[in-house]
């Protein structure tokens, strides 16, 4: 008898250990709910409070401020082929930049875009839109969504890391194939890089104090 209770509470004691090592999974917003968010036409500082509050992966000057753990979900989920649904918004504030512009006439100094990202076990269907227009600014479809992560080196400033995931139609380009096809006006059919889009995008930039 004592030996059975003896047993019986190790395995009590493993089950709830196992329990304990166990991190609760984060589930993505509801498709309904972040389908409506991207439908509904709102002022631009009111969709990025409110993007603060939830649901949204939202972005600003090229870091992740809200939503990490949607986006880690939606990685996971995409990388085992379950289709899913993601809300990403990119918040984006000039006014610094301008602020010494003579003629600031057609400046728009801040502007925020919503991104839906869809995908059907197969495919990366994507629908962007300004939060405060009413048509889509771009729909377009991708087979790819590559990660590039890492330190690179800029002019003048110490060494930077950025952690990117892109949407494109081929999964053997690098980010500097991707850079150098926005950068040149010469086409070359051999570094043809497709279509392709920036998600994600966490960079951390770390300048330098030298003189």
């Amino acid at each position: 008898m004592k030996k059975f209770i003896a047993i019986l509470l190790i395995t009590v004691l493993v089950v709830s250990f196992t329990a304990c090592g166990n991190k609760p999974e984060t589930k993505l917003p509801d498709k309904k709910v972040i389908e409506e968010i991207f439908n509904t036409v709102t002022p631009i500082e009111a969709a990025r409070n409110a993007a603060k509050q939830g649901n949204v992966v939202l972005f600003e000057k090229m870091e992740c401020v809200a939503g990490q753990d949607i986006w880690d979900s939606f990685v996971e989920k995409t990388s085992e082929g379950e289709p899913c649904e993601v809300l990403v918004a990119r918040y984006y504030d000039f006014t610094e930049q301008n602020a010494t512009l003579e003629d600031k006439e057609g400046v728009v100094d801040i502007s925020m875009f919503y991104y839906l990202v869809d995908f059907d076990g197969k495919e990366y269907h994507v629908k962007v839109r300004m939060t405060e227009e009413d048509s889509l600014d771009s729909e377009k479809t991708f087979k790819y969504m590559m990660h590039f992560a890492g330190e690179g080196k800029l002019p003048n400033a110490a060494p930077s890391t950025y952690d990117r995931y892109v949407l494109t139609e081929k999964n053997d380009v690098t980010w500097e194939d991707l850079e150098w096809s926005t950068l040149t006006s010469t086409y070359d059919p051999d570094k043809d890089v497709g279509a392709w889009m920036t998600i994600y995008e966490n960079v951390n930039f770390e300048n330098s104090a030298k003189e």
